[in-house]
């Protein structure tokens, strides 16, 4: 990893530093920013270019120890010290002045000079003297806050220099810089823990990603960087935060010391021990922040990164000294704020390392409802160093499923189960069996863990326990049980009207009337637990069921419901209900939707450091690409999804990912034997998953196996079928038609007999109901790419691709308009074919290579132009006349109109003016004098990516 990194975010400022140098009336450029910005880095770039383009150059560096001897940093350009040297400051100046002009040759000599506010006088005066010519150009940094020497000054003021004031950089630029600098993407928590670190600053970015990776903190896990431990700051960020501190005062560095350890402190309350000068002092030199918070204002630290260097520096008992004085500090003040028995209970056991059991056992519930994860578990863990608390327990198990320590948390929660207090009972048993469904223990164990519950705690928490069973029947593949046990104690999963997504927004919204349904279970002024399980169960049942635009139109609801919920001691993280919303956008069709319900959830939980679901959002985010048709892309988020998920203990949490990754494969016509391999090994002899079928028929088909792939998915249809799951069943259907058995898939759904025998296990009976049908736009227009692909005809797979190509899905958009080319080409209709097919080519263009069966079994027969022809053909379309096309293209005329009379014939036209529709572009615009083309000219603009779109 080289330690140069690339120069990104910068470019608009040195495109203003090459604007200054070409004119004349400029003398300097002063580039201002705090240490850390790149200041010095854009000088050089510069200097590069200036080079580049014939200039002479030097580049200097100003320093504190270079300063002490006069005139030491400008030596370079000093005559050599013979003889014959001039003594008298003024000739030396003069013959400088001449050496540089002649060595300028007629052009600018460009004079870059580092930390110019730290030159002595003489080489400051000397300089001064330089830039007085107009064949000299400065270009210098300074660092912020450091005055101007007043000659460059007044040339700022009069307009003869300019003044460039670089910012820390932007979040996206940051990430883009450290995806080039790795050479491999980062996964989110990784970018978002060196963004929280380094606020921007490229020095500090660079330190803490060198200094990260030797240590093993940045780890790079199948193809992706991952965190892998806590961030710390190498020796190069120590000494330049030391660098800034030294000079400090003693009360300044206690203020410092104190804030390390216990930020933020409200001012008033630091006024009562130090004065408003010292803290405006150390405000004003960019070491303190001061900000308002409800009444009060409250001071941190400016930087990260200076909190760790300090707490590394304070000895261990002055430490504990500082801590204890300000336990005593905030418990004279009454400690009346929310957050203050947290606070205290923090402060004293990194102090004495132990506290009040009680006290630790409040401010680790106060951690888990402000999302401090890490710190929860520390103070839940050291409640239980007193002795076992089955509230200890509870709380110490949800800190370890959040963490995505799923079996460990099961283990804690399992052994409170039968101790644990009435009240907490819920919640145990909840936490309990989602760690178990998640974690080693299963689906069997989890159910038998609530049976336990419900048994001991009856009545109050039937209701609740019931509907998390349902829940989880259906997550895994039992919506039909779950539907039935979900009845018995909530009413029928019914959903208001469904409602169309809006483009502008990032998800459908409740209705008034869900909301009111919501608020009668509310308790305390907000809903309860008990509300948020049954309508994530309902949800879940919705969109298993085939109900998609019903659960669409709730999943925010439960959202809001969740977030809402004073009590969410049990239910995880309410970030986990976006990451289920999305799916159900991505079952409608709102591709753009769902992506930004992803990245509004993955935010909210990188956030709040929860650990358990970092894997989930790329995954969707995969999902989402593929559905798309960009495998590409979807690639990248699988490949991040499988390196969080290998973190976790678990292994059956890489599922998802490895088959995304072998579906990706596959939409690109080739194999990735190691996901592959994996993903076998995974699943077993068992009966596989939905997405494993689809990811291994997939392989199968591109390894020359598709009766076995197509048998498989038929058989995971009709089991999808039979437990209620309509919605999965659709996707391995359409998945079936795509691979070239469409009969046997609309067999499947319709229960109409089909020319080949379903395998064992099949569901006999009549046909299913049109309403027993999954819903919604998506849904609706691969059912109809299924049915066209069935039985129908050429137009109506013209409008199941049309229906597809509105949504977005461009891949199965393009595989219909190829299918339907070659139904028009059977039925001897050339001009809707050739039509057809360019639609096609022009979305297989956007999906990153993709090369499914159905793009290209019979792309080549139906083609009825070569590449020339289609050249010819577009250009003529497009109103360029004859003579201009054979003239760009180097050709005859007679050659160019021989090849538009066989393109007539081939396409079924009878000229020009039919070519456009023919070729499925738009008509041109009323000609007006054409230009010639070229076979050199740049090709047009890629068209825009789509919102919601990885570009």
């Amino acid at each position: 990893m080289a330690v140069q990194w690339p120069f990104i975010g910068r470019r608009t400022e040195l495109e203003r530093v090459g604007d200054a140098a070409a004119d004349p009336r400029c003398r300097a450029v002063l580039v201002c920013g705090r240490p850390g910005t790149g200041k010095s880095r854009l000088v050089e770039e510069y200097l590069d270019l200036a080079r580049s383009g014939g200039h002479r150059t030097a580049h200097l560096a100003a320093g504190a120890s270079a300063a002490a001897v006069p005139l030491s940093v400008l030596a370079p350009l000093l005559p050599p010290q013979d003889a014959g040297a001039p003594t008298d400051p003024r000739e030396l100046f003069a013959l400088v002045r001449s050496r540089t002009v002649e060595q300028a040759g007629g052009r600018r000599f460009v004079l870059g000079v580092d930390d110019l506010h730290l030159l002595d006088p003489a080489s400051l005066a000397l300089l001064t003297a330089l830039c007085t010519q107009p064949e000299v150009l400065l270009v210098a940094t300074v660092r912020d806050r450091a005055p101007l020497p007043d000659t460059l000054a007044g040339w700022w003021r009069s307009g003869r220099a300019l003044r460039l004031d670089l910012a820390e950089l932007e979040r996206p630029t940051a990430d883009t810089l450290l995806h080039l600098a790795l050479g491999a993407p980062v996964a989110a928590p990784a970018a978002e823990a060196l963004w929280t670190a380094s606020r921007g600053n490229l020095l500090y970015l660079r330190e803490l990603v060198l200094h990260g990776v030797a240590d093993g903190a940045l780890a790079r896990t199948d193809g992706v960087w991952c965190l892998a431990a806590r961030l710390s700051a190498g020796g190069g960020v120590a000494d330049l935060v030391r660098e800034r501190l030294e000079g400090l005062t003693d009360d300044q560095r206690g203020v410092l010391e104190r804030l390390a350890l216990c930020e933020p402190l409200g001012v008033d309350e630091l006024l009562t021990h130090t004065t408003e000068p010292l803290l405006t002092a150390l405000e004003e030199n960019g070491l303190i922040t001061v900000r308002p918070d409800g009444c009060r204002l409250e001071a941190r630290l400016a930087h990260p990164v200076h909190a760790d260097i300090l707490r590394s520096g304070i000895p261990r008992l002055r430490a504990r000294s500082l801590l204890l004085d300000q336990i005593a500090r905030t418990e004279s003040y009454g400690a009346r704020r929310t957050g203050d028995p947290l606070r205290l209970a923090g402060w004293r056991l990194d102090a004495t390392g132990t506290a009040d059991p009680g006290l630790l056992l409040r401010a680790a519930r106060l951690a888990h409802y402000a999302h401090d994860i890490e710190r929860m578990h520390d103070l839940a863990r050291a409640a239980l160093r007193h002795g076992p608390d089955p509230r200890a327990h509870l709380l110490l198990g949800i800190a370890l499923g959040e963490l995505g320590r799923a079996d460990e948390a099961a283990e804690v929660l399992g052994a409170a189960l039968d101790q644990v207090p009435a009240e907490e009972l819920e919640a145990l048993a909840i936490t309990l069996a989602l760690n178990c469904f998640y974690g080693s223990p299963g689906l069997a164990a989890a159910r038998d863990r609530l049976r336990q519950a419900r048994e001991r705690g009856g009545t109050p928490v039937h209701t609740a326990l019931t509907a998390f069973e349902a829940l989880l029947l259906s997550l895994a593949g039992r919506t039909t049980e779950a539907t039935a046990l979900l009845a018995t104690v909530a009413p029928a999963p019914v959903a208001p009207a469904p409602v169309a997504p809006a483009p502008e927004k990032t998800a459908p919204e409740s209705t008034a009337a869900e909301k009111t349904a919501a608020e009668k279970t509310a308790v305390d002024g907000g809903p309860s637990r008990c509300a948020v399980v049954v309508a994530a169960a309902r949800f879940r049942v919705l969109l298993a069921g085939g109900r998609i635009e019903d659960a669409a139109a709730l999943g925010r609801t439960v959202f809001d419901l969740h977030r809402a919920a004073p009590e969410r001691t049990g239910l995880s993280h309410p970030a986990g209900r976006l990451s289920e919303l999305a799916g159900a956008l991505l079952e409608l069709g709102a591709f753009a939707d769902a992506r930004a319900t992803v990245l509004e959830g993955q935010a909210l939980a990188l956030r709040d450091g929860v650990t358990s679901l970092t894997s989930w959002f790329p995954l969707q985010l995969g999902r989402i690409a593929l559905a798309r048709g960009r495998a590409e892309s979807a690639a990248l988020h699988f490949r991040e999804s499988l390196a969080q998920a290998r973190s976790f203990a678990v292994p059956a949490a890489t599922l998802g990912p490895l088959a995304g990754l072998v579906l990706a494969a596959a939409a690109l016509g080739r194999t990735d034997p190691e996901a592959e391999t994996a993903l076998r090994a995974l699943a077993g002899p068992a009966p596989a998953g939905p997405d494993t079928v689809r990811a291994l028929a997939w392989a199968d088909t591109v390894a020359g196996r598709p009766h076995q792939a197509r048998t498989a998915l038929l058989a995971a249809a009709g089991t999808a079928l039979a437990a209620g799951e309509r919605t999965i069943a659709l996707v391995l259907c359409h998945d079936l038609a795509r691979l070239g058995a469409a009969p046997d898939a609309h067999a499947l759904l319709t229960r109409a007999p089909a020319d080949s025998a379903l395998p064992d296990g099949a569901l006999p009976g009549g046909p299913l109901p049109d309403d027993a049908l999954p819903d919604g736009p998506y849904a609706t227009a691969r059912l109809a790419h299924l049915r066209a692909h069935a039985h129908g005809t050429a137009a109506e797979l013209a409008d199941a691709a049309q229906a597809l190509t509105d949504l977005g899905a461009d891949l199965a958009a393009a595989e219909s308009w190829i299918a339907a080319a070659e139904r028009h080409r059977r039925d001897g209709a050339p001009r809707p074919a050739a039509h057809a097919l360019a639609r096609a080519e022009a979305l297989r263009a956007d999906c990153e290579g993709a090369a499914t069966p159905g793009l290209t079994a019979a792309v080549d027969a139906l083609t009825p132009l070569t590449a020339r022809e289609r050249e010819i053909a577009r250009l003529a379309a497009a109103g360029t006349a004859s003579r201009a096309i054979a003239e760009g293209l180097h050709l005859s005329v007679r050659t160019v109109d021989n090849h538009l009379q066989n393109i007539y014939g081939k396409l079924g036209v009878t000229g020009r003016s039919q070519l456009a529709a023919a070729l499925g572009e738009s008509a041109p615009e009323a000609a007006t004098n054409p230009a010639p083309p070229s076979p050199h000219a740049k090709h047009a603009p890629h068209p825009p990516h789509r919102a919601g779109e990885r570009p």
